[in-house]
């Protein structure tokens, strides 16, 4: 007997979504990034550098993959802003993407799982 109601194949349909979907949402999470570090340098013109200084003293004493909420603290007015100092942080050469895992702080949601480039396990 069939089922009166059958579930949608989730997967099927994300198998037909526009091809430049993924590019849009790129999009979309860099102005996200751009509008949370406008915000952020409006309130405290001195923060993105503070925090910056954060993840290079985090990423030069821990050698183990880690979450961005295990190295951010509540200082932003916004909590985007942390995003951008990620991504500034991997230009840098500091950290870099290895995966994801999930958050604590975001329901157990996936977040990127970042790894130190520059670990010497002491702080300078």
């Amino acid at each position: 007997m069939k089922p009166r109601f059958a579930h949608p194949d989730l997967f099927a349909v994300a198998q037909t979504r526009h091809p430049e979907a993924p590019d849009l949402a790129r999009i979309k999470r860099d102005i996200g990034i751009k509008r949370g570090e406008r915000t952020a340098r409006r309130v405290d013109a001195d923060w993105m550098d503070r925090a910056l200084e954060r993840v290079r003293q985090f990423a030069l004493i821990h050698d183990e993959p880690f979450l961005a909420e295990n190295v951010r603290d509540d200082s932003a007015h916004d909590g985007r802003a942390w995003g951008a100092i990620f991504c500034k942080a991997a230009r840098k050469g500091w950290i870099e993407k290895v995966g994801y895992a999930p958050s604590a702080s975001s329901n157990l949601s996936p977040k990127v799982l970042w790894k130190s480039l520059i670990f010497t396990g002491e702080a300078a």
